[in-house]
């Protein structure tokens, strides 16, 4: 009897789960239904509008939507951003970002509201994007009211870069996030126009060591020589990765005030130093040039090794002193790495 009634409360069990499961499959055919349905709808919409949108925009101008339900909004944002992508003049961004705020402004307003975090991220790469300004206050409000995730602090703050509240963004990236990656800082900064980043660089004592490295690497990137006194300046008054970083940006600058100042890294330490010199030195071609390379292509370490032989193969008399080390050098290593960079020049 007892075994019978196991038999039957495990048939009953076993009809239970077929019956959920039956349920969960016919859920995920009508849900997978709708979206083909939906995604039908906003497809047939961008074909209707696709033309004329991309002519208001062309030429400045608004486009006028004659219905404004949730398939029709959802077009005009996968069309504007595929434009976003492309467009490039002053007047076709002015009129993108126009008609953003139009018809989506009010949409994003209540998704940064929220509670629903994919609507919340995809609705802030779209701002970005649009360059909606008008949801500047939103945004810093989003960033002071509830925690966010590292990705929407991200856009968010670099958004804000981008709308010129240098403040607040210099608040939020030298205050309240301070373990951000070099990356995560780079991608914000860059954000940033000219007069912003300069009173950033202003201000570069009291940034933390992150911020301050990533300063100096945007420097580096954009090789921009009005920063030159200023990363001379760093180089001789902080001391190990801010040191190493400056000078990484004067090599990139291609260019200093005194070569001569430089000369004494070959002595240093730091390998980086003396990677760097290597590389600074070849913009200034001369005697001395010419023995510091000699000195550092002979370096205990390859990467310095390397950019000296490098920095060889770019001065005038360079290849006659590269044949001559791997003839005539007694340091296997040198002679190697002497060879490897005539058949990279010959390549």
């Amino acid at each position: 009897m007892m075994i019978s009634n196991e038999i039957i409360v495990l048939f009953y069990a076993t009809i239970f789960i077929l019956i959920l499961l039956l349920l969960i499959l016919m859920y995920l055919i009508i849900r997978k239904t709708l979206e083909n349905e939906e995604t039908l709808k906003v497809k047939t919409i961008k074909q209707e509008m696709e033309i004329s949108l991309f002519e208001s925009i062309s030429e400045g101008k608004i486009y006028e939507m004659t219905n404004r339900d949730r398939f029709s909004l959802k077009a005009m944002e996968e069309l504007l951003k595929s434009y976003s992508d492309t467009v490039d003049g002053t007047r076709e961004r002015q009129s993108l970002t126009s008609m953003a705020d139009k018809y989506l402004l009010e949409g994003y307003r209540k998704v940064l509201k929220g509670r629903s975090w994919s609507k919340r991220i995809n609705a802030l790469y779209h701002i970005e994007d649009f360059h909606m300004q008008k949801l500047s206050d939103d945004v810093r409000e989003l960033l002071h009211s509830r925690s966010l995730t590292k990705e929407e602090v991200i856009v968010s703050i670099r958004f804000l870069a981008a709308t010129g509240r240098f403040d607040e963004v210099f608040e939020f990236v030298n205050k309240r996030y301070t373990d951000l990656t070099d990356f995560d800082y780079r991608s914000i900064l860059f954000k940033l126009d000219e007069s912003s980043f300069r009173l950033l660089v202003e201000r570069f004592s009291e940034c933390h060591s992150s911020l301050q490295w990533s300063i100096l690497e945007i420097i580096s990137i954009r090789k921009e020589l009005s920063y030159l006194s200023f990363v001379e300046m760093i180089f001789h008054t902080y001391n190990g990765e801010t040191r190493i970083r400056a000078l990484k940006a004067i090599a990139s600058i291609g260019f200093t005030t005194d070569i001569e100042q430089f000369y004494p890294l070959k002595e240093s330490s730091e390998w980086q130093e003396r990677m760097l010199l290597a590389k600074l030195i070849h913009f200034f071609p001369s005697e001395s040039s010419y023995d510091i390379l000699a000195t550092l292509i002979h370096d205990r370490n390859w990467w310095v090794r390397s950019q000296a032989a490098q920095s060889f193969s770019k001065l005038p008399k360079g290849r006659e002193q590269l044949i001559k080390i791997m003839e005539s050098s007694h340091d296997p290593y040198a002679r190697d790495i002497a060879a490897e960079w005539l058949q990279k020049g010959e390549i």
